[in-house]
């Protein structure tokens, strides 16, 4: 069982040399054709790509998302010690 297990890393290591996994993904959305050409609009008065803007956005989102989990977890540790009278 030990030399099948260590086969299969092998053969990954060894497939993933050959055939790299993709380091982006790509995203098919339906937007509105006017939202569509605003955005594109307001790229271009930035001067900035509208993939650049959307990957931006996604990075502020994530760590919002991230940040706002965290608190929402403090925030009920904080409840739940006053709930049991620790606080």
């Amino acid at each position: 069982m030990m030399f099948v297990g260590f086969t299969l890393v092998w053969i990954h290591k060894c497939v993933s040399k050959v055939y790299p996994m993709s380091k982006s993904s790509n995203y098919r959305i339906r937007v509105e054709p006017e939202l569509h050409h605003e955005f594109l609009d307001a790229c271009k008065s930035k001067d900035r790509p509208a993939a650049q803007v959307i990957r931006e956005f996604m990075r502020d989102y994530v760590t919002e998302y991230k940040f706002t989990r965290q608190t929402d977890m403090f925030a009920s540790d904080k409840s739940q010690n006053y709930i049991n009278g620790e606080g």
